[in-house]
């Protein structure tokens, strides 16, 4: 079973990743449909959605393994 801190860990990594790929996304895709934010939006925008995603790939990591402990 995979440590607490592992879980953090990896969730953390992974969505590292994805808070660089959503400020070039957003530069680039959001003024197509007409949407624009200045730098500092986009900063605080991707900010947020990065710790909500840390805390959603977290608590499913966990979730997961939890069930995996009981099953096998």
């Amino acid at each position: 079973m995979q440590k607490l801190l592992h879980s953090f860990i990896e969730a953390v990594a992974n969505t590292a990743s994805g808070f660089i790929l959503s400020m070039l996304a957003v530069q680039f895709i959001f003024p197509v449909v007409g949407v624009t934010m200045d730098l500092r939006q986009n900063f605080m925008a991707t900010g947020i959605m990065t710790i909500v995603s840390v805390a959603r790939s977290y608590a499913w990591r966990r979730i997961f393994n939890r069930l995996h402990a009981r099953i096998g």
